[in-house]
């Protein structure tokens, strides 16, 4: 008896067998060629989601650093390159070689209808000049182009680079009224679309500047040292550094890190960890057709202090416009109540002041009470 239900189990199992080997033959053999050419008209795109940082707060809960959505108008990498070739009448190396685009006597417009369009829209929606925007054009298309070359290179064949497919800003910060105008008629505006990024805020500008700190971008340097120690799994780096933060992400240019102050130092707890993201792109609509792995970001911890915003205030303002610092403590918990230090700096406008901050020989990026050799004050004198 045994051996009859052996020999059946033995047969389902032959047979199943040979019906998954005749399947997988016709597919390879009989619906090759259909499934190859779906999988070279897609692309799976792989990429970070950036978490939101914490804010800071002072010792009473109130916000001394947050994030706030900024608005950045993006557009298509196709329409940024024909919006360049329109205005500088000249092809890079790449586009040149490819067979439709050897004769350049009929010009873009006659394969590209509208891929310029959005150079004279959006400069009349953004009040700027229209040589404004096709100059951001051609810094992007020098870097994807320089990008692509350099891939080109190392893997020896012609390819297509994940940024041809990506949209780029073309215009930062744009105020919430415009955001708003572009947002109700986005539809005449073809291969253009906004895009929200969170960007830190001071809400105090320059006070407790020193004790905030700023944040940066890492620097190549910083990237290369954070991939090495994560590859060999070096704990001792990964605790004495924000490696964390210094993720594939941190290749965008968007991206910053704490560089000074309680940014800088809460930088990982402040970070949070990113998310990913893997879709799927259709090769000849560069659109998303789905999306196959969503992992949403896990937002940075906000971080208390034991500044008392009034009494920081208070201490800038008795310091005045004197070179020096005042520290003010807690008499029963020894806690540091106000840290003020003069001359100071402001860290929403940090990046357009930078050069001339550091040349400023009064140093007003340095933190007094902590970085300067200052002779202390008397704290009590006898009557």
């Amino acid at each position: 008896m045994y051996s009859n239900r052996l020999k059946i189990i033995f047969g389902l199992v032959i047979a199943s067998f040979t019906v998954l080997v005749v399947r997988l033959g016709y597919l390879q053999i009989f619906e090759g060629a259909k499934y190859s050419g779906i999988s070279q008209k897609r692309l799976l795109k792989d990429y970070s989601v950036p978490a939101r940082r914490g804010n800071i707060y002072d010792c009473r809960g109130r916000p001394l650093a947050v994030e706030e959505p900024a608005f950045d108008i993006v557009v298509d990498y196709k329409n940024i390159l024909y919006g360049y070739l329109r205005d500088k009448g000249e092809m890079p190396q790449s586009l040149s070689q490819l067979k439709a685009h050897r004769d350049l006597s009929a010009g873009c417009d006659s394969c590209h209808v509208d891929t310029g369009l959005w150079v004279t829209k959006l400069a009349n929606l953004l009040d700027s000049a229209p040589r404004q925007l096709l100059g951001q054009a051609e810094e992007t298309v020098n870097r994807v182009e320089k990008i692509k070359e350099q891939v080109q290179l190392r893997h020896k064949k012609t390819v297509r680079i994940q940024e041809e497919f990506a949209s780029h800003a073309i215009a930062k910060d744009v105020p919430l009224q415009k955001a708003a105008v572009f947002e109700m008629d986005q539809d005449s505006y073809p291969g253009v679309s906004l895009r929200t990024r969170p960007k830190r805020y001071y809400p105090y500008n320059d006070t407790a500047s020193h004790i905030l700190g700023y944040l940066g971008r890492p620097t190549p340097e910083e990237m290369h040292k954070a991939k090495s120690a994560i590859q060999r799994s070096d704990e001792e780096y990964k605790k004495s550094h924000n490696y964390k933060d210094l993720s594939p992400s941190s290749e965008s240019v968007d991206h910053r890190i704490g560089r000074a102050g309680v940014e800088g130092y809460y930088n990982s707890d402040l970070t949070g960890d990113p998310g990913r993201r893997v879709e799927v792109i259709s090769l000849q609509t560069l659109k998303v057709d789905k999306t196959i792995f969503d992992m949403p970001p896990r937002h940075g911890d906000g971080v208390f202090l034991t500044i008392d915003l009034d009494v920081q205030r208070l201490a800038e303002e008795c310091l005045g416009e004197a070179k020096g610092s005042i520290v003010v403590m807690g008499t029963r918990t020894g806690e540091i109540l106000a840290m003020a230090s003069y001359p100071r700096f402001n860290p929403n406008t940090l990046g357009a002041d930078y050069n001339k901050l550091i040349k400023d020989p009064d140093t007003p990026l340095l933190n007094r009470p902590t970085q300067a050799l200052l002779p202390p004050g008397s704290t009590f004198k006898i009557v």
